[in-house]
């Protein structure tokens, strides 16, 4: 793990720094010399003493630099800094609307290396590291660096629109600004880029960046393509704003949100750190653990994002005929309304032992009684109608519910509305059912959608050897409104009906053609479970009962079981299952390409993908887990 640090802090830094000149730079500088140290002598043209207790501003060269106070030259850390997320809000207007969170602790990233995937990861950056790099993370950079950095974006003033360089600005906490003055000395370091100027007593460092051009490799002579008639756009001039305050490094690519965190300083101005909004994230026991972390003021968030994607949209050249696409946030193609019952969303990037973690939350602003989908701790019951070998699922409750929500959500665009209008109306004239009332009514209990490994069933009748059947498990408590709508369906279908027994199991089958095949089976196993599958010999496969149940399998359960309960339901994606099936049906002239044989080992380090939700009056959760290999030892000899 200390060379898959060591390779990607000068990516690390150039991020913090937001200067990708500056990155070439200090790769170049790197590659000659032996550490940070010297590589800030070759800057400054003298060597930067070790001695903690010497200051590095007392620099003679003519080089410009941003000026450390004395205060801030210490060993040891001032209080406010080492990255708590709470000493860092206390820099932020209590309407920020968005922040992440990145963490810069090594032990916080020190363990991503147990996992196949990270190793493969750190294998691969190995390759793009200039040959003599020698970067010692925790004498050069954890010495100084405190724990979290983060990326805010200031809210708007009044109704003029911003842009993404006006807005955004990053905080890096750092614990000794003594030994950060040679990373800040490197940015600053082209005297002819830089120019300085004072706001309210602090120092801003403002750098002209010019952003290298790759060159293209020589290719074949092809006929002149037709010229575009407009004018192509000028390049955007681009700056990079640096500014040091005490126990903190500012930086963006516009002084404006750096004065705004400066002006934070003359107090008066209530804090992020106080804001109700934020104590939720503030209080969150993962908001000092995890890798990535991001906060959203919903409020405020809303007009932000549409300003800087407007102002992304003026940034792409315009071509005579392409008309530009449309802006995803503007009133007519969001629906701002069902936001407005949120006032926060933050969400955590954590790891565990099985691997990653994500969790996001939904703070509403007034609490909620009824969110119509039931919750409960027993959630295995409709699952354990599914075979082990799963390979993929989706399970809930309240089918009716799901589908009530998703055409309200539906009926705030028109021309979604029209889509779903036409959809019921088909279905009326079709089968003489209403959708709404006779169809989806009675799917008022558990549900799951899965796919899992058979040899029969109606696909293997047009694909050979594709070994997949689909099926679907539904619970109500209406079984004669759900055998009316049955038959009617079927009725309609003009299909060969078939009842049959299979183990003791009562099954229907609907067939078609001659001979007859079966399209579509169903077996009520319970009075109030139904499942549906692809196919007869699709469902001989699952009843009276699967041979091995999901809920007793490994891996399902690995995937679910740090998941919080009570919950609204999984998904669940066995990785290693499906990609056997998949790799079955790829042609084997792609399998021995070496550069699949790389994907597949790389992909193949995730066992599986799994996803819950649960819901409170004051809250809304979502957690996704990554189960992630450990990482193999391959003897070479």
């Amino acid at each position: 793990m200390k060379f898959f640090i060591k390779a990607g802090t000068a990516v690390t830094m150039s991020f913090l720094l937001c200067s990708p000149a500056s990155a070439a730079e200090l790769n170049k500088i790197l590659t000659t010399n032996k550490n940070l140290s010297e590589a800030s002598a070759q800057i400054s043209g003298k060597k930067i003493s070790e001695d903690t207790n010497s200051n590095p501003v007392n620099n003679t060269s003519d080089q410009p630099s941003i000026p450390v106070n004395p205060e801030q030259a210490t060993e040891t850390a001032p209080p406010s800094t080492g990255g708590n997320i709470a000493e860092i809000a206390k820099m932020l207007p209590e309407n920020t609307p968005l922040i992440g969170i990145v963490s810069t602790k090594i032990s916080a990233w020190s363990d991503l290396n147990r996992f196949q995937l990270f190793k493969m990861a750190e294998d691969a950056i190995k390759t793009f590291i200039p040959a003599g790099t020698n970067l010692d993370y925790v004498k050069d950079v954890q010495s100084w660096l405190g724990e979290q950095a983060v990326v805010a974006f200031m809210p708007k003033v009044g109704s003029t629109p911003v842009t993404l360089e006006e807005t955004s600005v990053i905080i890096v906490p750092i614990k000794n600004m003594a030994k950060v003055q040679p990373f800040i000395d490197l940015i600053t370091s082209n005297k002819e880029n830089t120019t300085e100027r004072e706001y309210k007593g602090v120092k801003i460092t403002e750098i002209k960046i010019e952003v290298p051009q790759l060159e293209k490799p020589p290719t074949k002579k092809e006929p002149a393509a037709k010229a575009i008639k407009k004018p192509l756009p000028a390049k955007k001039s681009r700056i990079l704003a640096i500014a040091s305050v005490p126990g903190y490094v500012l930086t963006g690519n516009s002084s404006k949100p750096i004065e705004r965190v400066i002006d934070m300083r003359e107090g008066g101005i209530p804090t992020l750190a106080a804001s109700p909004r934020f104590q939720p994230t503030l209080q969150n026991p993962q908001v000092n653990t995890t890798l990535f972390g991001i906060y959203e003021n919903i409020p405020e968030f809303i007009p932000l994002i549409k300003d800087i994607y407007d102002d992304l949209l003026t940034q792409i050249p315009k071509t005579e005929g392409i008309p530009l696409p449309p802006n995803p946030f503007d009133d007519k193609s969001f629906n701002f309304e069902a936001l407005k019952e949120y006032s926060s969303v933050n969400g955590f990037v954590t790891q565990q032992p099985e691997g990653l973690r994500l969790q996001i939350n939904s703070y509403r602003q007034q609490p909620k009684s009824d969110n119509g989908i039931e919750t409960t701790n027993k959630t295995e019951t409709i699952l354990s109608r599914l075979p082990g070998t799963t390979y993929y699922s989706f399970s809930g409750r309240n089918l009716n519910f799901v589908w009530q929500t998703i055409s309200t959500a539906f009926s705030t665009r028109p021309e979604l509305k029209k889509g779903l209008d036409e959809f019921r109306k088909f279905v009326k004239t079709s089968v003489g059912l209403d959708f709404d009332k006779d169809i989806m009514s009675w799917m008022d209990g558990e549900y799951a959608l899965f796919a899992y490994p058979t040899k029969g069933g109606f696909i293997q009748s047009f694909v050979p050897n594709f070994n997949l059947g689909i099926g679907i498990a539904l619970q109500t408590s209406n079984r004669s409104s759900a055998d009316k709508a049955i038959k009617k369906l079927t009725e309609v279908s003009q299909l060969k009906v078939n009842e049959t027994d299979i183990k003791g199991q009562a099954v229907t089958s609907l067939k078609v053609g001659e001979p007859s095949q079966s399209l579509v089976a169903y077996s009520w196993m319970e009075d109030n479970t139904i499942i549906l599958t692809t196919g007869q010999s699709a469902i001989a496969d699952l009843v009276p009962k699967p041979q091995s149940s999901l809920t007793t399998n490994y891996n399902f359960i690995t995937a679910t079981k740090s998941f919080p309960r009570p919950n609204q339901g999984y998904f669940y994606l066995n990785m290693g299952s499906v990609l056997s099936w998949a790799y079955g049906l790829i042609p084997s002239q792609y399998t021995q390409d070496p550069n699949f044989r790389i994907f597949k080992q790389a992909i193949g380090s995730i066992y599986s993908i799994s996803a819950t939700s649960t819901a409170d009056p004051e809250r809304e959760e979502v957690d996704f887990l990554i189960v992630l290999a450990p990482t193999r030892n391959v003897n070479k000899n």
